[in-house]
C-alpha cells in the first residue's frame, strides 16, 4: 500500500514551534484547509521533510509530527516498521528502569515518539487508548506488533488486551470483559473499563 501524501503550507509561528521540538500543528486558518483524505502531510523546511499524521476530525490538533528526516514515509510498511521500531525502544526503556510495577505507561504518546498512542500495563492486561482516529485503519496491524514486541521485550505473555478511542464520545472495548481486578503494593482494586475518561 502506497501513501498519497500531500505538501502543506503552515502557520509561521506553528513552523518556528515544530522547529522547537512542539510536536502538533493545532487549529489554524492554514491548518483549517489541510486536505482531509490524505493519510500523512508533508512539510520542508531547512531541506528536512517533516512528515505529519494528519488528523482532520480532531477539533484541536489538526496534524501530529511523525518524523523528521530526508525522506518521507511512503508505503504502510515502512510505517509499520517504524511503530514496530518505536514500540520496541518504548517498552525496553520500562524494562530497563526494573521498577516492578503492576501499573505502567508501556507507552506515552509523543515523549515516546508514538503520537496519540498511550499503552498502559495494568497486570496481565495491556489498555492501548489512541487519542487519533488516524490508527483506525492500521488497528489491527498495531496492536499484532503491540503484543508481539510486549512479549519479545518481556518475555512473557498477555492475558488480555483492550482498545480504546478517547476522541470525544468515541470508544471501542476490545476483549470479552471490561471489568478486571489488579494488585499492587499489597493492595487489591478493580478496574472497570469505559466508566471514566482516563479508563
Amino acid at each position: 500500500m502506497k501513501f498519497k501524501i500531500k505538501n502543506i503550507k503552515i502557520h509561521p509561528i506553528s513552523e518556528k514551534l515544530l522547529k522547537k521540538g512542539h510536536p502538533w500543528i493545532t487549529r489554524d486558518k492554514f491548518s483549517e484547509n489541510f486536505p482531509k483524505e490524505e493519510i500523512f502531510l508533508n512539510l520542508e523546511i531547512n531541506k528536512k521533510i517533516y512528515t505529519l499524521i494528519n488528523d482532520p476530525t480532531h477539533k484541536k490538533i489538526k496534524a501530529r509530527l511523525f518524523k523528521k528526516s530526508d525522506t518521507p514515509l511512503k508505503t504502510k510498511n515502512d510505517l509499520l516498521t517504524e511503530l514496530r521500531l518505536r514500540f520496541e525502544n518504548s517498552f525496553s526503556k520500562r524494562k530497563e528502569l526494573n521498577l516492578n510495577r503492576e501499573n505502567i505507561y508501556l507507552s506515552f504518546s509523543e515523549a515516546d515518539f508514538l503520537p496519540g498512542i498511550y499503552i498502559l500495563k495494568l497486570g496481565e492486561i495491556l489498555l492501548i487508548q489512541y487519542y487519533t482516529l488516524f490508527y483506525k485503519r492500521f488497528e489491527k496491524d498495531i496492536e499484532s506488533i503491540i503484543v508481539e514486541t510486549y512479549t519479545k521485550v518481556f518475555n512473557e505473555k498477555i492475558k488480555e488486551k483492550f482498545c480504546q478511542y478517547r476522541i470525544s464520545s468515541q470508544q471501542k472495548k476490545i476483549g470479552k470483559q471490561n471489568k478486571f481486578k489488579n494488585y499492587e503494593f499489597n493492595l487489591k482494586y478493580e478496574i472497570e473499563i469505559n466508566q471514566f475518561y482516563d479508563l
